[in-house]
């Protein structure tokens, strides 16, 4: 925890420590309680000195304590996470939006200075609330009563010193640490968490089996007939085999098909990418890749009309099968507007009217910003090209890519056009600076400063 410097991490562990001591000081001797914070505190100077003797492995550790003092300050990068998604929340109290649907539905609530992923909230509590409603958010803080009501009862069962009442009490204050840490991370969604969390919780309820206190139970294999009941547990396993195994083999189609896009073997990636819509016929990402692949193999057919016609009728039925299996994604709508723009041209409302669709889903969907750019420049709107180019340089972007580069370029020219120098010479210097990075898929992820607003 020194060393990944995670002030959320440390604040579970402060609290999962206090909790220990304060329950459990009486249950050993002061000198083994002192032997464990010796080494807690050894960890934490040993990681401090690896700062002093090392500058560029990061902040020192106790600059990162210190900047807890300005709460604001230290939980400015959370709290313009925590305001839309709960602006969300409210909109949607009951039903929630999904489970794990929230990297697709914020896009258009996230505040410009929101520099993260937004894969998750960092707080559990509210992304489960948001994604399940209520009801899921109070089954949830259900489990985490029926363990405190356990622990409970045997801290008042187990004579002090007994060996399972220090290890209940240990177990307890790690699934605290956990819930605590939780408040400020997305632990419930990271496999490798959930299953150290789910052996400590289990560990924990075996130990309150042993001491006598048991929930009350449905026992199946009492109730029904020993053929029907193994019967009835066969077929649930089959079900859910078959489904863990059709969407691991799926996901695996996935990954082959998009290795072999970028490597251009568009054909072997083709069928790949079909073999992935098979086994998955329900997530969205396998059809419009391949609409994509599709309407970028018709491009190359410039001198087989028919040809490529009827690759972008089989690319447009492809996406919409994507569009009804998931409509939140914005790379859909951008691709049907590419299409449009090849089999309908001079139908530049529709074209339009789709990229503003992608732009709705995505505000930093920079490439549907490009493309509606583009097609305003054609019908020589250069003002509305500005402003919907400049409506994307407060965004911070991950990735310096081509698209990027073109995006800023065309930026560039058009503020030049409109009269806004000085931000066309900004645009310019970064343009300069990207250009001189790294590119390609091994690069860190860039954050750029925000731009400042035309």
């Amino acid at each position: 925890l020194g060393l990944i410097q995670s002030r959320g991490a440390w604040l579970g562990l402060f609290g999962g420590v206090l909790l220990l001591y304060g329950l459990g000081m009486s249950q050993a001797t002061y000198r083994r309680w002192l032997g464990a914070g010796a080494l807690i505190a050894c960890g934490f100077v040993g990681a401090a000195l690896v700062f002093q003797i090392n500058p560029e492995s990061g902040v020192g550790m106790v600059e990162r304590v210190i900047t807890l003092q300005d709460t604001g300050s230290a939980g400015h990068s959370r709290f313009v996470i925590w305001q839309p998604a709960w602006e969300l929340f409210l909109q949607h109290p009951w039903r929630g939006i999904g489970l794990g649907t929230y990297f697709m539905t914020i896009p258009p609530l996230l505040h410009p200075q929101d520099h993260s992923a937004h894969f998750y909230v960092h707080n559990d509590y509210l992304q489960l609330a948001l994604e399940t409603g209520l009801p899921g958010l109070l089954l949830l803080l259900t489990i985490f009563g029926i363990v405190i009501v356990l622990f409970v009862r045997a801290l008042a069962r187990l004579p002090r010193g007994n060996e399972t009442r220090i290890h209940m009490v240990s177990l307890f204050a790690a699934l605290f640490a956990f819930a605590l840490h939780s408040t400020f991370t997305f632990n419930f969604y990271v496999m490798p968490s959930m299953l150290l969390a789910g052996l400590v919780l289990g560990r924990f309820q075996h130990l309150a089996d042993r001491a006598c206190i048991r929930p009350n139970r449905i026992d199946l294999s009492a109730r029904l007939r020993p053929r029907l009941y193994y019967g009835l547990i066969g077929v649930a396993v089959l079900l859910l085999g078959n489904y863990f195994v059709s969407m691991g083999l799926g996901y695996h189609a996935l990954v082959e098909g998009k290795r072999l896009l970028a490597e251009g073997q568009l054909q072997q990636a083709h069928r790949a990418l079909r073999r992935a819509q098979r086994l998955t016929p329900l997530v969205d990402t396998p059809w419009f890749l391949d609409a994509d692949l599709l309407r970028r193999s018709a491009e190359l057919l410039t001198g087989h009309p028919d040809q490529a016609d009827s690759l972008l009728v089989e690319a447009e039925q492809k996406v919409r099968i994507a569009l009804r299996r998931n409509p939140l994604r914005p790379q859909s709508w951008y691709i049907l507007g590419k299409i449009a723009q090849r089999r309908e041209p001079d139908d530049t409302a529709r074209q339009k009217d789709l990229f503003v669709e992608a732009l709705r889903r995505n505000p930093r969907f920079f490439p549907a910003r490009l493309a509606l750019a583009k097609v305003l420049l054609r019908e020589e709107q250069t003002g509305d090209a500005f402003e919907v180019l400049a409506a994307g340089l407060d965004h911070p972007y991950r990735r310096v890519t081509p698209t990027l580069l073109e995006y800023v370029e065309l930026s560039m020219i058009t503020a030049g056009e409109v009269g806004e120098h000085d931000l066309a010479q900004l645009l310019s210097a970064r343009l300069a600076e990207w250009r001189s990075q790294p590119a390609g898929p091994g690069m860190e992820p860039l954050t750029p400063p925000p731009f400042p607003a035309p």
